[in-house]
């Protein structure tokens, strides 16, 4: 085992907080101590454009590649939230980025529940940006 890796869980979610967003996902295919710190990380920002995206191709409810990526999507985010609230650890902060979401009534009730559970970790800073079936670009 390296040594950052045996340093207490505040020390590495500081270094964790401390890197961009895209850097501090990439910790958790380290080792398994980084795994376990990432999701016990108490800062959520997750973009629906990195789970969402293709390049050349169109944006659609009836594109089976685009709704399978939609339920991992889902999955992903409501894993990450109830993680946190099982372990009885206070979330930080959420930031969801929904602008990919091309009908945002598909997300209705996962957004209510993903709140539910950021309000009952104690969440500090709750962000959530909508653009009402813009495809983000």
């Amino acid at each position: 085992m390296d040594r950052i890796s045996s340093l207490p869980k505040g020390i590495l979610h500081d270094i964790l907080g401390r890197l961009p967003d895209k850097d501090a996902a990439k910790t958790c295919v380290l080792s398994k101590s980084w795994r376990e710190t990432w999701f016990s990380f108490p800062i959520l920002s997750i973009c629906s454009k990195n789970f969402l995206s293709f390049h050349g191709l169109p944006l659609s409810t009836e594109n089976s590649l685009w709704l399978g990526k939609f339920d991992i999507f889902i999955e992903y985010v409501s894993k990450r939230l109830m993680r946190l609230r099982d372990q009885h650890l206070t979330i930080k902060e959420v930031k969801l980025d929904l602008s990919f979401i091309i009908e945002p009534r598909q997300v209705d009730h996962h957004i209510d529940q993903w709140i539910q559970i950021a309000i009952e970790s104690g969440v500090q800073v709750l962000e959530l940006s909508l653009t009402g079936g813009s495809t983000g670009n």
